[in-house]
């Protein structure tokens, strides 16, 4: 982890540079969370980042928010675990009423920078571009 090489407060800009900066450590942290999960899961992920997400000017992807009625009960679930202090690749938005709770994306940079995402999203664009 790139906070085990500081040295008084200081990264040196090649250790920075040795995990690929922000956007490398950003891939690596959320395949690492996906790749933790129990195998029941890993196969719910793909449908709940593809819930997500919607594609834009053919190819150009950005995030959705959506309600926790489109998820089922296991999808709600790797959701909030997702989104836990440990995760933090989800953000839930909590309501005074638990059905009108959404999830989405926590940020933009997962969409650019994770290449699992990438690939999860160009296999289902044409689900991607329909429902926009």
């Amino acid at each position: 982890m790139l906070w085990s090489k500081q040295k008084n407060g200081q990264i040196k800009f090649a250790d920075y540079d040795r995990i690929g900066g922000v956007i490398g450590a950003i891939g690596r942290r959320a395949d690492k969370m996906i790749e933790d999960l129990p195998d029941w899961q890993k196969s719910l992920a793909e449908r709940v980042f593809v819930k997500l997400a919607a594609a834009r000017s053919g190819v150009i992807d950005t995030r959705l928010v959506a309600s926790k009625d489109a998820f089922t009960d296991d999808e709600w679930k790797l959701v909030n675990t997702l989104a836990n202090e440990e995760n933090c690749l989800l953000v839930v938005n909590q309501s005074d009423h638990a059905s009108q709770a959404t999830a989405e994306i926590v940020h933009e940079a997962l969409l650019d920078n994770w290449d699992r995402l990438q690939r999860w999203l160009e296999r289902n664009r044409t689900l991607l571009t329909w429902q926009s």
